[in-house]
């Protein structure tokens, strides 16, 4: 992640973003919008500009898909076609995707938004968020969907919301028990999630797979996940670098230029001018809450965890472990764009 002064800039800039995108919201009357994951989720973090992110996530419902894509031009933002799919785009370095619900869960998802709770207090009205059990669930599927690739992340995520909500993790997994027709292909996923938690995050809390009635394949399913995360937590290579590997492939030139890529579009982050907001430590009440570590500690310990990659067998056990996952089952989005 950048420095944490760069992260606390770029939080005011999406603040201000997200502000002007839900006044054009309510303006092009688009009914319910859900707000979720990253931007949602920092604001239950210690400091939202801890969380590093460089994309937004809007839910909108299907027949309402074409107001949202209005209100997004008029906010100022340019829809976009690129290797990752269609999207839109803030700035060099800021991307917004817009989905409409696939599957009957992401529907339900849409239909049980609430209100922001008190320790949400960035995100601006008339913008909805997930219930604690639903994001949670979204959250496994998240760690799935990316073969475990941003596990911490999402474990820091899912820690921030339990420390609000104590008792999520059991009410989602009761609300995946109660619709047969979702939980059987989503808690697999969940329970693989709940059982890293309970084991590497000491969240006593989290249900484990053994505990659950489960058919075969899901729990072969569930075991196998639960396996590929033991694995990711303690690699030696940085996510973003799995990350490219997971969409590359095994072609070792293919992945390294997508990570020379993706480091040059962070440094665009690092190095775009500083917005109208002044941040001074022990001032300001987001970076007040935690000190900048520095810029040369955390180019040197990306350094130690590239050599580790090549030096070490990394790269291939990650591959392999991708190849068994998939062969389990791949993960499917609950959520699609309206512009596909």
């Amino acid at each position: 992640a950048p420095p944490f002064s760069t992260m606390a800039k770029a939080y005011y800039d999406r603040k201000a973003l997200l502000e002007r995108i839900a006044a054009a919201l309510a303006a092009h009357e688009t009914g319910p919008v859900l707000l979720i994951k990253g931007t949602a989720l920092a604001e239950a973090w210690p400091s939202p500009a801890l969380r590093h992110m460089c994309d937004m996530d809007l839910v909108v419902a299907p027949e309402r898909a074409r107001q949202a894509e209005q209100a997004l031009e008029s906010a100022g933002l340019r829809k976009t076609h690129n290797l990752t799919g269609t999207g839109w785009e803030w700035s060099s370095w800021g991307r917004l995707d817009l989905q409409v619900p696939r599957e009957e869960f992401a529907r339900r998802v849409l239909g049980a938004a609430t209100q922001p709770p008190p320790w949400m207090p960035g995100i601006p009205q008339p913008l909805l968020v997930p219930t604690v059990p639903h994001h949670l669930v979204l959250l496994a599927l998240h760690t799935a969907q990316h073969h475990g690739s941003r596990l911490w992340r999402d474990v820091c995520d899912a820690r921030a919301l339990l420390e609000h909500h104590p008792g999520g993790l059991h009410e989602a997994l009761e609300l995946l028990r109660t619709s047969p027709a979702d939980g059987e292909g989503l808690l697999p996923a969940f329970l693989a999630f709940c059982s890293f938690l309970h084991r590497h995050a000491a969240e006593d809390r989290a249900p484990e797979i053994s505990t659950v009635a489960l058919p075969e394949k899901a729990a072969r399913r569930a075991q196998a996940l639960a396996g590929l995360y033991d694995r990711m937590a303690f690699e030696t290579a940085p996510p973003i670098f799995l990350s490219v590997l997971r969409r590359t492939g095994s072609a070792p030139r293919r992945a390294l230029g997508g990570l020379i890529r993706r480091l040059r579009r962070r440094r665009q982050l690092a190095t775009r001018p500083e917005g109208t907001v002044r941040l001074s430590s022990g001032q300001d009440p987001i970076l007040g809450r935690v000190p900048d570590a520095g810029t040369m500690a955390l180019h040197l310990l990306k350094l130690r965890l590239l050599a580790g990659l090549w030096f070490t067998a990394g790269g291939r056990r990650y591959r392999r472990l991708l190849r068994e996952d998939r062969r389990a089952r791949p993960a499917e989005s609950l959520f699609s764009s309206p512009m596909e």
